[in-house]
């Protein structure tokens, strides 16, 4: 008895930890491609790949966890509008000025993949 309440629960384990690693793949995937659109149209250095990808990943955890999290849409705005902040303040210390500037143009575009 003890051996299957054991399997069990091994099995409930194994479901879970299987459905957090399929939630945290379509993030990556979501920050991968924005990263290389950012590299492809900033013209980004590895260096500053690296950087941004850290960045893009952590603003598409926190918007998911957001969406996720709220009913309220005035509540969703004000934290989205708060990532974002985040976003911004974030690649100003990786982008140079000219990059920056491009990156908001683009953003404005919509040719970058961020939204405001």
């Amino acid at each position: 008895m003890k051996k299957y309440i054991i399997m069990a629960l091994s099995l409930l384990l194994v479901t879970f930890v299987m459905a957090q690693s399929s939630y945290t793949a379509p993030q990556t995937e979501k920050a991968n491609k924005l990263t290389q659109q950012m590299k492809v149209s900033l013209n980004l250095a590895q260096s500053q790949t690296t950087q941004i990808q850290v960045v893009n990943l952590e603003v598409v955890k926190r918007i998911d966890a957001a969406i996720s999290n709220n009913n309220d849409k005035e509540l969703l705005k004000t934290t989205i509008k708060a990532i974002n902040t985040y976003r911004d303040k974030e690649f100003k210390k990786v982008l140079t000025t000219q990059q920056y500037d491009l990156l908001k143009s683009n953003v404005n575009g919509r040719s970058c993949g961020l939204q405001e």
